[in-house]
């Protein structure tokens, strides 16, 4: 099960790098994702503020099943503003 998602995981990064490459968009090999718990972790955030941010379009998750995911680059970027 667990082997399936992953290889399942691997074959949409790989579709997104042909995908990245095909626009001229460059991916970085070694892009971060956080997940929620590790954004609260990382930048020291309650749940509540992460929710304002995401509520109010300062920071748009992917979704990784039911799971919000960010990118470490964009966040910072984010950040920047």
């Amino acid at each position: 099960m667990l082997h399936t998602m992953l290889s399942d995981i691997l074959q949409v990064l790989k579709n997104l790098e042909v995908i990245a490459k095909g626009s001229g968009i460059a991916l970085s090999q070694k892009e971060e994702w956080l997940d929620s718990f590790d954004m609260i972790q990382k930048f020291h955030i309650s749940r509540s503020t992460l929710h304002r941010l995401k509520k109010g379009g300062h920071l748009v998750p992917s979704k990784l099943g039911k799971k919000d995911v960010f990118l470490l680059s964009d966040v910072e970027l984010a950040l920047r503003k």
